[in-house]
């Protein structure tokens, strides 16, 4: 997992939040998503296992994204932790 921070100001809601990446062993790019917290809040991304990540912002609280078994990545609902 890749992180950086959304430089852009196309979508002023998107601006220095953070953004993380998966990528496989080759380098290529398998997820990409702006997470919509800000970069100026404490936040920590982690893995949760090879197939789960957690982000813990302290503007937009707890939010998990997880791999299925079509091997594509959605962010969980709010409710599911």
């Amino acid at each position: 997992m890749i992180t950086s921070i959304e430089q852009s100001k196309a979508d002023p809601g998107a601006y220095h939040c953070v953004i993380f990446e998966i990528r496989d062993k080759q380098g290529q790019m398998l997820f990409k998503e702006n997470t919509r917290a800000s970069d100026y809040s404490n936040w920590s991304l982690s893995w949760e296992g090879t197939n789960r990540i957690k982000l813990d912002s302290s503007d937009i609280g707890i939010c998990f994204w997880s791999k299925g078994p079509d091997n594509h990545w959605k962010k969980e609902p709010s409710n599911s932790r």
